[in-house]
């Protein structure tokens, strides 16, 4: 049995849509990088560009996981030796919530 090495012209690339709707933008973001690296076809070969075309819907009220980053009331002393009060202030100056 040999193996199947393609080359750009075997290569057919497909349109995928993908729906933000209530999905967290980190899980959305790494579904779209592996379609946009070809790592959803079955031919996938690192060195080659076997990527296919991604379109996002609905990503406005798509939810975010930044809002975590403060330490919970149970942060253990290694935590709070992390997070010193000017860390915290810069975070919250630099972010912005709608």
């Amino acid at each position: 049995m040999s193996t199947t090495i393609p080359s750009g012209k075997d290569i057919k690339r497909k349109w995928y849509v993908l729906d933000a709707s209530g999905k967290t933008l980190g899980r959305l973001a790494t579904h779209a990088a592996s379609v946009l690296a070809g790592k959803l076809n079955p031919l996938y070969t690192p060195y080659i560009d076997m990527g296919d075309h991604v379109v996002i819907i609905n990503a406005e009220p798509s939810p975010s996981s930044v809002a975590r980053w403060p330490p919970s009331s149970r942060s253990t002393r290694a935590d709070s030796t992390r997070t010193s009060p000017s860390s915290l202030s810069r975070w919250k100056s630099s972010a912005s919530f709608a």
